[in-house]
């Protein structure tokens, strides 16, 4: 009954755009920061009579916000200590966080977006329970872990918490390829995980999606996960988010309570899917590189040569002949040398070098140096 009439206080308050409310009951304190109008935080201790209960009620600026919450013990006491969130109106359980550590220890809980058509703000329910006389403050974040492109997010990875970054995609972003990368310097395995079901990336980050629905890998100083039009999930121009989260890998129950990775998650467009540069580019590289190979090859290994005619192209033959040949044909050589000097002209040797391209390359026949060497700097 008495979360119904903090439904009516608070429904007198004007509604600040980006700005979180809270009502709260007696016995806790709600303390605002004005540079930071989306946190609100919230002191209070249980109260010994057992029939007062400590809650709130929150209120949002949009139905589809993504809250974070944390909270944490003020003292050193025994007992239990407990936060419960519920969807306006107490109806629906939206999460818990357990708050079994001693003070000074922060436990997270990550809200998923719950939209409600036709209402252009939202309202939640907190409720603590716990042991009487602990004292406890809660930390309650709108969209606190957005991530935007080309704009690096750091974060401290926990044992026991599942870390759940939003992306909303800019128009045109299907044209493109998005990659999602995450570095670390740390060589604790952890998980990396997308999807557009908030609930898939929060709860279910360690199991495997025959669906289809979500990409997940394992890293350790380094993952990424490439969305695209033809990526399964793809990646499209719908307005819906996509949600990352990472989460250390504990299969084997090796990691220690107290383990945590320091992350930072990257968001890029890497390709507009535009074939005609990166064609254009190899075609020419390949031929200007097996042109300039060549004319260093002839350098290199330059000999005396003579051109033979024959029926179907222009064969550089060697021109060294035995040494018995005497008289005449040291004479010949002569001669053959001054022809060579003819031949060595720069339309000649295009003209050779476009005829043994078509002879060895594009006709029938076995496949030569020239071929293998144009392929070699292809790839």
């Amino acid at each position: 009954m008495f979360f119904i009439l903090l439904f009516f206080l608070i429904s007198w308050f004007p509604t600040t755009c980006g700005r979180l409310q809270a009502v709260c009951s007696s016995g806790m304190n709600v303390l605002n920061d004005q540079n930071a109008p989306a946190l609100i935080k919230i002191t209070g201790r249980l109260s010994n009579d057992s029939n007062l209960q400590r809650s709130c009620v929150l209120r949002v600026d949009k139905p589809d916000s993504f809250l974070r919450v944390r909270a944490k013990r003020n003292d050193n006491s025994t007992g239990f200590l407990h936060i419960f969130l519920y969807e306006g109106g107490g109806s629906a359980l939206l999460g818990h966080v357990d708050v079994s550590e001693p003070a000074h220890v922060w436990n997270t809980l990550a809200l998923c977006p719950a939209p409600r058509s036709g209402q252009t703000f939202g309202e939640k329910y907190m409720s603590v329970l716990g042991t009487s006389g602990l004292s406890f403050t809660v930390e309650i974040a709108d969209s606190p872990s957005e991530v935007m492109l080309n704009k690096p997010k750091e974060a401290n990875v926990e044992s026991d918490n599942v870390m759940v970054f939003r992306f909303i995609p800019p128009k045109g972003i299907s044209n493109t390829q998005l990659d999602i990368t995450v570095t670390s310097q740390s060589d604790v395995p952890a998980y990396l995980k997308v999807s557009q079901t908030c609930e898939d990336v929060q709860e279910n980050i360690e199991v495997i999606d025959y669906k289809k629905e979500s990409l997940r890998l394992s890293f350790a100083k380094k993952g990424r996960i490439t969305l695209s039009k033809a990526s399964v999930p793809p990646l499209t121009d719908s307005d819906s988010s996509w949600f990352i989260g990472i989460a250390l890998k504990n299969a084997t129950g090796s990691v220690k309570f107290s383990e945590s990775k320091y992350v930072t998650l990257e968001l890029k467009k890497s390709f507009d899917y535009s074939y005609a540069t990166p064609i254009c580019t190899l075609f020419f590289v390949s031929l200007l590189g097996g042109i300039i190979m060549s004319i260093i090859a002839l350098l290199l290994f330059k000999e005396s040569l003579v051109v033979v005619n024959t029926p179907n192209a222009i064969v550089l033959a060697n021109t060294r002949t035995s040494e018995a040949n005497t008289g005449l044909g040291q004479d010949q050589g002569n001669n053959n040398g001054v022809e060579m000097n003819k031949c060595a002209k720069f339309g000649n040797f295009i003209v050779a070098m476009g005829k043994v391209a078509y002879n060895y390359w594009f006709s029938g026949g076995p496949k030569t140096f020239s071929i293998l060497q144009a392929l070699w700097v292809w790839y």
